[in-house]
C-alpha cells in the first residue's frame, strides 16, 4: 500500500467495515496460548499465524538496519525460537493482541541476542549487527520507533490482503467468482455511476445495492480475521479502531 493509501481495499473499509459485525470464532490465538501446554492442534495454528506475520517482522527487522540476508535468518530464527522454547506460555490478558505479543517477544528476543553478543567479544559498540559480525546493540529509540511503525503498517496491510482474498475464495467456492471480479472494482468508488451501471448491463439502483452488500461483507471478513488474532471478543472492536488509525497516517 501506498503512502497515501487510496487502495481499493482501505476505501472500502472505511464505508462498510466500520458498520459490520462477524460471530467471534474459535481464535487460532486461543489455540496459540495453549500451545505452552501442548494442545491439540496448537502448534499448526502457531504456524498458520507466523506464517502471516512474516511480511511485517520481515520488514521490522529490515528497518533496525540488518540485511536481507539477515533479516530473513533472524525472522526464522524467532519463529523457532518462540516454538521451541513455548514462549506463548507466558502471554498474558494484558497481552491477549497476538501483535502485540509478537513484536514484544522479537523485541526480547533481539535485545538476548545482543546480551549473548557482547558477552562473547568484549567491545564492538555498535548500532547493528550482522549474523557474521554480531555485535549488536539495542537500536537508537528513533530508529525502533520508524520500524515498529513500518511492522503495524505491514501488519494492516497483510490483515486487508488477507480478507480480500479469503472473501474472493468464498465467492470462488459459490461459483460467484465473476461477480467477485465485478463488485471488486467498486470498492474504492465513493459514488456508483450510472455509466459504470450501464457498462455493466445493471441498474444504478441494483448496482448500488449489490457494491453495498459486497462491502459489508467485506468488512465483516475484516473483523473475522482480526477475531482469529485476540484473545476475548471486546478486544476486536479495539483492534478494528486501531486498524483504522493505521491506514489512515499510510
Amino acid at each position: 500500500m501506498s503512502r497515501r493509501n487510496s487502495s481499493a481495499e482501505t476505501q472500502i473499509f472505511w464505508k462498510g467495515a466500520g458498520h459490520a459485525r462477524a460471530a467471534f470464532p474459535t481464535t487460532r490465538w486461543s489455540q496459540v496460548r495453549a500451545a505452552g501446554d501442548s494442545a491439540p492442534g496448537a502448534d499448526e495454528a502457531f504456524a498458520d499465524l507466523c506464517n502471516d506475520y512474516w511480511p511485517p517482522i520481515f520488514a521490522y527487522l529490515r528497518r533496525l538496519g540488518f540485511s536481507d540476508a539477515d533479516a530473513q535468518d533472524l525472522a526464522q530464527g524467532f519463529f523457532l525460537h518462540l516454538l521451541d522454547h513455548r514462549t506463548v506460555r507466558r502471554a498474558t490478558p494484558e497481552r491477549g493482541k497476538f501483535r502485540s505479543f509478537l513484536l514484544g517477544a522479537l523485541k526480547n528476543y533481539l535485545a538476548n541476542k545482543a546480551a549473548r553478543a557482547r558477552r562473547n567479544k568484549r567491545g564492538g559498540n555498535r548500532k547493528f549487527f550482522s549474523l557474521n559480525d554480531p555485535s549488536q546493540t539495542i537500536p537508537e529509540p528513533w530508529v525502533d520507533a520508524e520500524a515498529t511503525r513500518l511492522y503495524e503498517e505491514r501488519w494492516a496491510s497483510e490483515l486487508m490482503s488477507h480478507s480480500l482474498a479469503r472473501l474472493r475464495e468464498k465467492f470462488r467456492g459459490e461459483n460467484r467468482a465473476e461477480l467477485f471480479a465485478v463488485l471488486e472494482r467498486f470498492l474504492g468508488e465513493p459514488v456508483i455511476s450510472e455509466d459504470a451501471a450501464r457498462a455493466l448491463g445493471s441498474g444504478i439502483g441494483a448496482l448500488r445495492t449489490a457494491v453495498s452488500r459486497f462491502r459489508k461483507q467485506f468488512g465483516e471478513q475484516i473483523r473475522f480475521e482480526i477475531a482469529r488474532t485476540v484473545s476475548a471478543p471486546h478486544l476486536i472492536d479495539e483492534e478494528f479502531r486501531y486498524l483504522r488509525s493505521v491506514l489512515e497516517r499510510m
